[in-house]
């Protein structure tokens, strides 16, 4: 096995929990997920693996007895099947979308010789309700009328699609003026605020640029 050769070489002791993800991963078999995100992400001809979760809208999978080569074979061959855009791409990983939304995540570990797989798909661009009571009556509305919205009774979070980075900096400037402007951390040129307002309330928003969906994420906790 050329995974336990490698840790051999390097005469290192490898923990017990370890030792059985190696095994899991170099001796088990797996399916490759038979519908639409399946049929969409290139099937990854490879004999050994174990598959954490498979439905119909992700799955996420360890393959063992990968060689790096053969890693950026299977890379190559994702970008070329149209997983190229939004692309954030180094030699060893890779995170992309398809034109139609469809996320791929894959990532290679030299040491146990294994690549991991995350594949997602296509978010469903619904209107949300903002809360008319409750806590999150604090915050401004966005001006995206798409994502998801959650509310428990110490927590409002929010993913809003389809915004753009002057969208984001406009509504942080309207979350300031709101009163969310006291001991805040300010640096929109990398997607980030947080700030609480004068009853502690804290709030966290995060932009991602190069996201598919534009997605501004909120949260709002209770002191």
């Amino acid at each position: 096995m050329l995974t336990n050769l490698l840790y051999e070489e390097e005469q290192e002791e490898i923990p017990e929990a370890h030792k059985k993800y190696l095994e899991k991963i170099t001796t088990y078999t797996y399916e490759w997920p038979d519908n639409a995100l399946g049929a969409t992400v290139p099937k990854a001809n490879f004999t050994n693996g174990w598959m954490y979760a498979n439905s119909s809208d992700h799955f996420s999978l360890d393959i063992g007895n990968v060689s790096k080569q053969e890693f950026e074979e299977y890379k190559k061959l994702c970008m070329d099947a149209g997983f190229s855009m939004n692309n954030d791409s180094t030699g060893t990983y890779l995170h992309a979308f398809n034109e139609e939304g469809y996320e791929l995540q894959l990532s290679y570990d030299d040491k146990d010789q294994c690549m991991k797989g995350f594949a997602w798909q296509p978010k469903e661009m619904k209107q949300y309700e903002w809360p008319k009571t409750g806590f999150a009556t604090l915050l401004p509305l966005p001006k995206s009328l798409y994502g998801v919205v959650e509310e428990d009774g110490d927590r409002f979070k929010a993913e809003i699609y389809q915004t753009s980075v002057k969208d984001f900096e406009a509504y942080v400037d309207e979350c300031m003026k709101a009163g969310f402007d006291k001991e805040y951390d300010k640096s929109v040129n990398v997607g980030y605020f947080k700030g609480y307002d004068e009853n502690g309330y804290e709030l966290y928003i995060r932009y991602e640029e190069n996201d598919y969906y534009k997605t501004m994420e909120i949260r709002l906790e209770r002191p």
